[in-house]
């Protein structure tokens, strides 16, 4: 019983980490967008650090298509299989402890 309790809470941390991290990537894809926002400025650049060495993992997979980079997409598709991932395994822990 404690065991299942520890391992939900950690799978509902990991489900919030990849939200939080979601929103971090969001907006260091939006800071990209204003040319006159220095992203490696103080503010900004915890954003940018915090985000661009897990966008560098999907830049070499997918071309530019038109001068848009698709590797943004494939990292947000990643992260959100990984929440989903997180929120199922939830599910079938709680359905599995009611047995």
């Amino acid at each position: 019983m404690e065991s299942s309790i520890l391992l939900l809470g950690l799978l509902r941390t990991g489900e919030k980490f990849v939200e939080i991290y979601q929103w971090i990537v969001s907006l260091r894809v939006i800071l990209y967008w204003f040319p006159n926002f220095n992203p490696y400025a103080f503010p900004f650049s915890i954003v940018t650090y915090a985000a661009t060495p897990f966008l560098k993992i999907f830049t070499n997979l997918l071309p530019n298509i038109f001068g848009i980079d698709l590797s943004l997409y494939l990292g947000f598709l990643t992260l959100e299989a990984l929440k989903l991932v997180f929120q199922r395994s939830q599910m079938a822990l709680m359905f599995f402890e009611k047995l």
